[in-house]
């Protein structure tokens, strides 16, 4: 038992949820504030999409480990909903400025 937690196996695979959530947050950052386009739709969706799905995977490994000790770690599916949500939000966010932008040059302000 490592520092008081009873499933010390549990904690290794927290950072890797850490570590895809702060990728995620640094896309949304660079997205909402960019002035030179840095990441396209592709990128975007393919960043968002290869972060939810390893998540995903880590979270269905988590789920054998726990099995073994008939519990649940609560923590790794909580930040997996944020990687979640975060994927989305990148997306959505992204596809609002496009749009919105591409408005703009179609249609300019007289």
């Amino acid at each position: 038992m490592e520092g008081g937690y009873p499933f010390p196996e549990l904690i290794w695979l927290r950072p890797v949820h850490m570590t895809l959530g702060m990728s995620l947050v640094f896309v949304l950052l660079t997205v909402v504030f960019q002035k030179v386009r840095l990441f396209n739709l592709f990128s975007v969706t393919v960043i968002s999409m290869l972060c939810s799905v390893v998540s995903a995977v880590t979270l269905y490994a988590s789920g054998y480990i726990v099995d073994e000790y008939l519990g649940g770690d609560e923590v790794s599916f909580f930040m997996f909903l944020a990687n979640l949500g975060l994927s989305v939000l990148n997306m959505m966010i992204y596809w609002g400025r496009n749009s919105i932008l591409t408005y703009e040059t179609v249609n300019p302000k007289k």
